[in-house]
């Protein structure tokens, strides 16, 4: 009945009683938890599903720490008669905390650790699975498991926000993949939430975030920029200023400003994003990691080489000790480091950096992918200008 009282945390009208509330939910479930061998089957799992509806909450405004706490003890306060399909959400929500804070084996073990036969509302379980499986870099496995949720969806319109939400997570793994077909997903996802949720949701901030990536790759960066400009607005209006969410919009922001050529302007951005990614993070964090690879780039566009080298070999560090040496945002920090060196005139080195890169990405997708064929375009241009300078020496 409390849990009722609260209110759906997902709608933002919500919010404000949730944000008075939640310290004392949180305080009190400690002292329940004392308590624990007194509360009876009732009080159970109404104190579960305050829990879970805390961390879901918590999870939303960004403050993930306390987000695991709530959740990890609606986990541990379930008995047999909890809502099945509670559990299941909660458990998906957990492993998005671990998921978001960079914790990849921790979300992957928590996804292994879900029991045989456990209630898995719509494909909750493979959701997360697609999303913590692109992020380690196994795009192959991300794109099948995101696959397996949207042929398990009911067709009717209960689920629309579920489907919309891993069409925006599978457009993100065939953008990944070099492959056609990631805006016409986000574009669907976008109608989806905005038709479900309305257009001001972070949901739909984040399908705008994604198409202005893809709209950039595509390099419409007129388009591109607007929409990124409008993700940024949606979730500035309903996040706090130290969103993670506002930091990677401003993050990729600054990559659509940076190729129109507005560097000040870029890196402007980047610090912006790069303050609020760290605080939210740590400096260990793969997104705070992509956010110092576009600073590198933009000074790297001022003629600063030495020091845009320097910064990529402490972005491939980072990435490395996180991913694993076998990862695409470690391939695209070669590429980038490459294009560096190329400059440069370290040519031996670029193309080492350049062969790296593209083993990597035949590794995770298979010789022949396109994103290796356009690696390779970049490694023959490299050695046309090796030949033609062994032939003017």
């Amino acid at each position: 009945m409390l849990a009722g009282l609260l209110g759906d945390p997902e709608r933002r009208e919500s919010w404000p009683l949730y944000a008075a509330l939640s310290p004392h939910v949180r305080a009190a479930a400690a002292h329940a938890f004392r308590l624990a061998g007194l509360l009876d089957e009732v009080s159970i799992p109404i104190w579960t599903g305050l829990l879970a509806r805390t961390g879901r909450y918590l999870l939303s405004a960004g403050d993930l720490r306390a987000a695991a706490d709530a959740l990890d003890r609606a986990l541990e306060l379930r008995t047999a008669t909890t809502d099945p399909d509670t559990i299941a959400e909660v458990r998906a929500d957990r492993v998005e905390v671990s998921r978001l804070l960079g914790r990849l084996a921790e979300a992957r073990g928590r996804l292994e650790e879900w029991p045989e036969g456990a209630v898995d509302v719509a494909g909750l379980r493979d959701l997360a699975l697609g999303t913590v499986l692109r992020d380690q870099g196994d795009l192959v496995a991300a794109r099948e498991a995101l696959r397996r949720v949207l042929t398990k969806l009911p067709p009717d319109g209960r689920w629309r926000r579920l489907a919309s939400r891993c069409e925006r997570e599978l457009a993100v793994v065939v953008r990944l993949s070099g492959d056609d077909g990631a805006r016409g997903l986000v574009e669907r996802a976008l109608e989806g939430h905005q038709r479900v949720l309305g257009s001001r949701h972070d949901e739909v901030g984040r399908d705008l975030r994604e198409l202005g990536v893809v709209l950039r790759e595509a390099a419409e960066l007129d388009d591109a920029r607007r929409t990124l400009e409008q993700a940024l607005w949606v979730h500035r209006s309903l996040l706090g200023g130290g969103h993670h969410d506002i930091g990677r919009d401003l993050c990729e922001l600054a990559a659509a400003v940076a190729e129109m050529g507005e560097r000040e302007q870029a890196r402007s951005l980047l610090d912006e994003s790069l303050a609020i990614l760290s605080g939210a993070f740590g400096e260990a964090h793969p997104e705070v990691a992509r956010a110092r690879r576009w600073l590198a780039v933009v000074t790297r566009a001022d003629g600063d080489l030495a020091v845009a080298a320097s910064m990529l070999h402490q972005v491939l560090a980072v990435l490395e000790a996180a991913l694993g040496p076998v990862h695409p945002e470690v391939a695209q920090t070669l590429v980038e480091q490459a294009r560096t060196l190329r400059e440069m005139g370290d040519l031996a080195g670029a193309r080492r950096a350049y062969q790296r890169a593209l083993s990597i990405w035949d590794s995770v997708l298979g010789p022949g992918n396109p994103v290796s064929s356009a690696v390779s375009a970049e490694t023959e241009v490299l050695s046309a200008v090796v030949r033609q300078e062994g032939r003017t020496t």
